[in-house]
């Protein structure tokens, strides 16, 4: 079985319990339809910055503000897209 682990490394995650999201509007767009929007024009926007040999077992990718980190985070969910039957995200 194709896995991969993808770590996003967010100390809220690690709280028990859903929250309403703290900075919405500040780092990433509040509107669900906009925030939809801006993740598929990074997806679309990313490029291939290297060539991947073998399949990674892990990613770890940023998560700055969408403004500073999305287009890295962009291009590694795309270098990985499709490879793999299960992810987990931590």
């Amino acid at each position: 079985m194709k896995a991969l682990l993808l770590a996003l490394l967010l100390p809220a995650a690690l709280q028990a319990g859903d929250r309403a999201p703290a900075v919405a509007g500040a780092f990433y767009p509040a509107d669900p339809v906009e925030l939809s929007r801006a993740l598929d024009s990074y997806l679309a926007e990313s490029g291939t910055y290297a060539v991947l040999r073998h399949r990674p077992l892990a990613l770890v990718v940023p998560h700055a503000g969408y403004e500073y980190s999305a287009p890295v985070a962009a291009a590694g969910y795309k270098a990985v897209s499709g490879a793999y039957d299960t992810v987990v995200v931590i």
